[in-house]
C-alpha cells in the first residue's frame, strides 16, 4: 500500500505505529492481534545512499537501487519477524529457522558462512 498527501498530514505517523517494530515496541504484536505485517520504509533513507540519482544509459544499473529497496525493505522484516517469533513461538522458532537457512543456502547453492571455532 502507498499512501499519499499534504506535508505534514500524519502519513509517516501512521504507518510507523502500524510497523511490526513499533508494535513490538509496545507490546501489542501477539499472534492474536497482529493479522498482517507492517513494515514502514523511511524513503528519505533510499535518497540519501543515491544522491543526484541520474537514470542511467546501462539498462542493468537501473536495478542497483531497486535492488537496494528490495534488500533493506526484506532485512527490516526478517529483523522484526524474528524477534516477534523468538518471542511468542521460541522453540518452533528455532527449529524452523536451521531447517528454513539450510534451504535458502541450498536453493542459492552457495556454502553458509563457518562460525568462529569451527
Amino acid at each position: 500500500m502507498v499512501v499519499t498527501g499534504p506535508r505534514g498530514c500524519g502519513k509517516s505517523t501512521v504507518f510507523r505505529n502500524l510497523s511490526l517494530r513499533h508494535r513490538l515496541r509496545v507490546d501489542e504484536a501477539s499472534p492474536e492481534s497482529t493479522p498482517y505485517l507492517g513494515v514502514y520504509y523511511f524513503c528519505n533513507d533510499l535518497y540519501f545512499n543515491f544522491p543526484r540519482y541520474r537514470l542511467p544509459e546501462r539498462q542493468e544499473a537501473w536495478d542497483i537501487p531497486i535492488q537496494f529497496a528490495i534488500t533493506t525493505l526484506l532485512s527490516e522484516l526478517l529483523e522484526h519477524v524474528e524477534r516477534w517469533a523468538d518471542r511468542h513461538f521460541p522453540d518452533e522458532f528455532r527449529r524452523a529457522e536451521q531447517r528454513v537457512a539450510r534451504k535458502l543456502w541450498e536453493a542459492l547453492e552457495m556454502e553458509p558462512p563457518k562460525e568462529p571455532g569451527c
